[in-house]
C-alpha cells in the first residue's frame, strides 16, 4: 500500500547527519541536530501563543538563520507557511494578508514599524527574534514528526496576468518533486556540494535551495540579501560549488573588481543556476569566455522553481533554449489558438507543464487535479527535447528577476487627475533586463517622471513597479479592434529613442 506519510525531512537528517553542517550564516555553523532542535523549541513556543494545525501563518522577515529555523518549526505545527515579499508597499501586504484570513503574522524586527502600519484588525503580529530567544515548558509530544505529502506546506504570490495577485499552493510532494529532479540533474552530492543562497526566501528560487539542503543532507550558506562583495567573499572562502542568480545580479558580479579578485573559484563552482529572466547572448558569450559553468534554466512559482535547464555545454549549439525538461515535468506545446491541441515538434504554441512539481493550485481557485497547466509562455521544443522560450507571459515584465505585470502600474496610473490614457511595456536593459517605461496620454503635459513616481507611491505601488522612464503622446495607437496595442507602443518607443 502507498502511503503518502513521511518522516521529517529535517528530523530524518538529524539522525543520519547529525553532526554534518546544514546552516552556514556569517561563519556560524547549524547542524542539522541544532536545527531540528531550535526549531522543536520554536514549535513550542508557537503553540503556546496559539497557533494550531492548519494555520495560516504569514511571515515577512529577511533572509536569517532564524527565518529557517521558523519555517521548520511551523512544519512541526503542520501549519502553512504564506512567504510575503518584503518590497512589496504596505497596502500591496495588507491585502495579501486579508486574502489568507490569517490571525498570526510573524515578523522580524526590521518589519516591526512596516507590520504595526498595516493596522490588522484581530491579528496576532509575533516577533522572529522573540519566538526563538524564548522558551517555554510543554509537552513536545503533541508536536509531529511526520508529513503528509499531499498537505501544503508553503503560499507564495504572484501576480496574475491582470495583476491580481494570486496565492500560489505548494504542496511537500512539490517541494520533494523538485529536489529529486535537481538533484538527478545536476547529479547532486551532498557530502561535497554547498549551495549559496542569496535569493530572497520569499521567492520560489531562494526557498528551493533550502529545501534541497534539508532532503539530501547539503549544507547551505545563507547571505542575508544579495551583495556583490559578500558573494564574491562567500565564493572564496566557504568552498561553494553551486549558486543560484539572476542575469541582474551576474551582471553586477562580473562589472565588480571583486569578481576580478576570485575568479578562479568561481571558475572551480560545479554550477551557476541563471534563471528568473531572459539572458541576453552578450552576457552568456561573456560567461563562456570566463569559463564559468553557467547552467541557464526555466522555471516558475507555480512549478516550484526549475522546469527545464541548459548545461554549459550546450550554450554554443542550442543559442535561445532553456534546455532540456527535469524529470518531475511532462512539458507540450498546445495551438496557440487551443492550448488543448497540441502541435508538432518545432512548431511555436503555448507552453503547458503537468507533473509532482506543480502546484494544487491558486488560493481560493479550483484546484488543478491532474490537468495540464498554462504557463502563459510561448515557444516550442527541438527533436532532441530542449526547450526554448520566446515570449514569457507575453505582457510580463521583469525586471531583476522580479515578474511586474503592465496592468497592475496601469490601473493605479489612471487614477492620476491628468492621466487620461497609459499603457506601461518593458524596455530592454543591460543591467536589469528590462526597465518600466509609461506612455502617457495627458491633460497637462508638466508632468514629469518624478511626480508620476510619487503618485505611484501614495498609491501603495512598490518601488521595483514604478516607472523609470516617461513618454508623453497625444493619442495611444490602437488596434482594429479599437484597443491599446502594446506592440505599436514599443515600436512607438524605438522609433523616440533611436
Amino acid at each position: 500500500m502507498v502511503t503518502n506519510i513521511v518522516e521529517n525531512w529535517l528530523w530524518q537528517r538529524s539522525i543520519d547527519r547529525n553532526d554534518h553542517p546544514a546552516l552556514i550564516f556569517d561563519n556560524q555553523v547549524w547542524t542539522f541536530t541544532q536545527l531540528e532542535n531550535i526549531s522543536i523549541q520554536v514549535a513550542i513556543n508557537l503553540k503556546q501563543l496559539g497557533v494550531k494545525p492548519k494555520d495560516y501563518v504569514a511571515v515577512l522577515a529577511d533572509n536569517s538563520p532564524n527565518l529557517i529555523i521558523l519555517i521548520h518549526a511551523l512544519i512541526k505545527l503542520r501549519c502553512v507557511s504564506v512567504h510575503l515579499n518584503i518590497r512589496l508597499s504596505e497596502q500591496e501586504l495588507r491585502w495579501q494578508f486579508d486574502n489568507i484570513n490569517s490571525t498570526f503574522l510573524v515578523h522580524d524586527s526590521s518589519k516591526f514599524e512596516t507590520v504595526n502600519r498595516l493596522l490588522i484588525p484581530d491579528s496576532q503580529l509575533l516577533n522572529l527574534e522573540d519566538l526563538v530567544n524564548r522558551k517555554f515548558e510543554l509537552n513536545q509530544n503533541l508536536l509531529s514528526n511526520y508529513i503528509d505529502l499531499n498537505h501544503i506546506h508553503t503560499i507564495i504570490y504572484t501576480s496574475g496576468t491582470t495583476g491580481v495577485p494570486k496565492g500560489v499552493q505548494l504542496t511537500y510532494q512539490n517541494h520533494l518533486a523538485s529536489a529529486i529532479a535537481s538533484y538527478n540533474h545536476l547529479k547532486i552530492n551532498p557530502n561535497s556540494d554547498r549551495w549559496l543562497n542569496c535569493l530572497p526566501l520569499y521567492h520560489i528560487g531562494g526557498l528551493s535551495i533550502l529545501w534541497r539542503s534539508v532532503i539530501w543532507g547539503m549544507p547551505m550558506v545563507l547571505l542575508p540579501k544579495f551583495d556583490v562583495y559578500e558573494v564574491c567573499k562567500a565564493i572564496a572562502t566557504q568552498e561553494i560549488t553551486f549558486i543560484s542568480l539572476v542575469p541582474t545580479m551576474l551582471f553586477r558580479i562580473l562589472a565588480s573588481p571583486d569578481f576580478q579578485n576570485t575568479l578562479e573559484p568561481w571558475q572551480n563552482l560545479r554550477g551557476i543556476l541563471l534563471g528568473g529572466a531572459s539572458s541576453n547572448q552578450e552576457l552568456l558569450n561573456q560567461c563562456l569566455e570566463l569559463k564559468l559553468p553557467i547552467l541557464l534554466t526555466y522555471g516558475l512559482t507555480e512549478a516550484t522553481s526549475q522546469v527545464a535547464t541548459l548545461s554549459t555545454e550546450d550554450i554554443p549549439s542550442k543559442i535561445g533554449s532553456s534546455g532540456q525538461v527535469l524529470s518531475c515535468n511532462q512539458v507540450r506545446i498546445g495551438s496557440l489558438r487551443n492550448d488543448q491541441v497540441e502541435v508538432e515538434i518545432g512548431a511555436v504554441g503555448q507552453i503547458l507543464i503537468k507533473g509532482d512539481n506543480l502546484m494544487k493550485g491558486y488560493l481560493n481557485y479550483p484546484n488543478l487535479e491532474d490537468n495540464w497547466f498554462n504557463t502563459g509562455d510561448i515557444g516550442y521544443l527541438d527533436n532532441a527535447g530542449y526547450l526554448y522560450v520566446l515570449n514569457r507571459r507575453h505582457d510580463l515584465i521583469i525586471s531583476g528577476g522580479e515578474n511586474i505585470y503592465p496592468p497592475e502600474i496601469e490601473s493605479v496610473l489612471l487614477k492620476h487627475p491628468h492621466i487620461q490614457d497609459a499603457c506601461i511595456v518593458g524596455i530592454t536593459d543591460q543591467e536589469w533586463g528590462e526597465i518600466v517605461a509609461a506612455v502617457l496620454q495627458v491633460s497637462d503635459r508638466s508632468i514629469n517622471l518624478d511626480s508620476v513616481r510619487e503618485f505611484c507611491i501614495g498609491e501603495g505601488l512598490a518601488r521595483y513597479k514604478l516607472p523609470k522612464r516617461i513618454y508623453i503622446v497625444d493619442s495611444m495607437p490602437i488596434t482594429a479592434s479599437g484597443k491599446v496595442s502594446r506592440q505599436l507602443i514599443r515600436d512607438l518607443i524605438t522609433n523616440l529613442v533611436s
